[in-house]
């Protein structure tokens, strides 16, 4: 998925990229799941299951800039949930 960050406006900022991959797999009595992907470095990000944080990222920038914003960062989270 992509967006533009709307508060550079002139010249228009880069867009704001994301990939995520759930995978759901069966693990016995529960299920594993896995997280993967890869974002820019601004902004935040979070993956969440149940109301709990699988994954987050908090950017090292307080704001955007042409380098954080066309940067890219691959991530790998996973977790075992039994219900």
């Amino acid at each position: 998925m992509w967006g533009h960050y709307g508060f550079i406006t002139r010249p228009p900022g880069p867009d704001i990229n994301f990939t995520a991959i759930w995978t759901l797999t069966r693990d016995g009595d529960g299920v594993k799941i896995e997280l993967k992907g890869a974002h820019n470095k601004f902004p935040a990000y979070e993956g969440m299951v149940d109301s709990e944080s699988l994954y987050q990222f908090y950017p090292p920038d307080p704001g955007p800039t042409m380098s954080n914003l066309t940067a890219t960062q691959s991530f790998r989270a996973s977790n075992a949930v039994t219900r």
